[in-house]
């Protein structure tokens, strides 16, 4: 997928003659379509590109976003982006026709500028999660409200393994319940967002440098007093490794 983004990147950038922007410009999203179509997005409209870098369609929104929180493209291949303030959240089909919306008020709090909007299952049931606006919201794919959870989550991350929902210092369920709480020893100061491996083990890192692995019940497993700080880890599909990235190492 990777790549995928990379040659679409390519090919906007080097079809100026069609397209009304360089890549620097491509504002705050980009996504790609289950059929090599990329889109992109701002405050103030989502654009549609065929695989060659041709236009394809441009939704506006109106009224204007105050931020862009974020866009992806769902396992549905519908497109879903949420925004505060404007639109809200909403979703559109692969033609940019507007599917629903739903309002998404502006708490004056610490801005959610962008965060990555995550798919899993509750039970047979695909719903989506977002971060903003010091909510943790879950919807489900035709819009309507599976839970709203008040609390500043920061950016979640879905187990592979069960579907929950995860903050770095806790989890719930895909139905919204409280599964654990983890109580570092450490003090609490700065932490990643987590990741979890498709076994179900929490990853996070605790004040740049304590990296932790956490069961499916929040209990530690290990823990690592990294010799450089470090970013939020990302385990691989084989949960065979974890990279981290920081200012000097990856």
């Amino acid at each position: 997928e990777g790549e995928v983004v990379i040659d679409a990147i390519r090919l906007l950038q080097e079809n100026d003659a069609v397209n009304e922007f360089r890549v620097k410009k491509l504002r705050k999203a980009l996504a790609v379509g289950l059929d090599g179509s990329v889109y992109t997005a701002s405050e103030s409209d989502i654009k549609a590109f065929n695989p060659d870098g041709t236009s394809k369609w441009t939704f506006v929104e109106n009224p204007i976003a105050l931020f862009l929180v974020g866009m992806s493209v769902g396992p549905d291949g519908n497109i879903y982006v949420v925004a505060t303030e404007g639109v809200g959240a909403f979703s559109l089909t692969p033609s940019g026709v507007l599917r629903w919306k739903k309002a998404e008020q502006y708490d004056a709090q610490q801005p959610v500028e962008y965060q990555e909007i995550l798919f899993g299952l509750n039970g047979g049931t695909t719903q989506l999660y977002f971060y903003a606006n010091s909510h943790l919201k879950a919807l489900r794919l035709d819009g309507s409200t599976a839970f709203t959870l008040a609390s500043d989550f920061g950016q979640p991350a879905v187990s592979p393994f069960d579907g929950s929902i995860h903050a770095p210092y806790g989890a719930y369920s895909s139905a919204g319940s409280l599964m654990w709480i983890f109580e570092s020893p450490y003090s609490y100061n700065i932490s990643s967002p987590p990741d979890i491996g498709n076994d179900g083990t929490h990853y996070l890192v605790q004040n740049t440098i304590e990296l932790f692995g956490l069961t499916t019940s929040g209990n530690q497993i290990w823990h690592l007093t990294m010799k450089d700080t470090g970013d939020g880890p990302i385990v691989d599909p084989q949960n065979s490794q974890i990279v981290l990235g920081s200012a000097t190492t990856l």
